[in-house]
């Protein structure tokens, strides 16, 4: 199977951040696997900084329980590494930042139309009015508006 790198052959700069890449996320796929449950998928690998894992978090209170668990979570990432991109540098701390990150606005449903049935009872109300009446003249806009979608 390629990989991503093995397309980038003769460029350097992508070779370079591709490389970069690869060594990051082996290190979050490491992370993740002795993260505790609360804190799964809440803490991200940013850099590795003189022996030290630098790792982001979205508020206060994951950083207070990641570290609680830091001298735990070195011991356990020190341990011998199955990974050969990690290398086999000793950890010598985790440094927690907390990036506040801004929510995505939840998509906005679609907006739906009237339903036949609702459409039918309007038409029988229209038919009750009386003819020319503004009531009946926005009614049937408001008809022939659902209609069209």
């Amino acid at each position: 199977m390629k990989t991503a790198l093995s397309y980038s052959s003769g460029q350097t700069e992508l070779s370079r951040l591709l490389s970069a890449t690869d060594y990051l996320l082996a290190w979050q796929h490491l992370l993740d696997r002795y993260l505790p449950g609360p804190l799964q998928g809440m803490v991200f690998v940013m850099k590795l900084e003189n022996g030290a894992l630098v790792v982001a978090v979205p508020h206060g209170t994951a950083a207070a329980r990641l570290r609680q668990f830091t001298p735990t979570l070195v011991q356990l990432l020190n341990q011998p590494r199955q990974n050969p991109a990690l290398g086999d540098g000793q950890l010598s701390a985790i440094k927690v930042v907390v990036q506040n990150v801004i929510p995505r606005p939840l998509p906005k449903p679609p907006k739906t139309g009237l339903s036949k049935k609702a459409l039918g009872s309007l038409n029988e109300a229209v038919a009750e009015l009386p003819a020319g009446s503004s009531v009946q003249q926005a009614l049937l806009r408001l008809i022939q508006h659902h209609r069209g979608k």
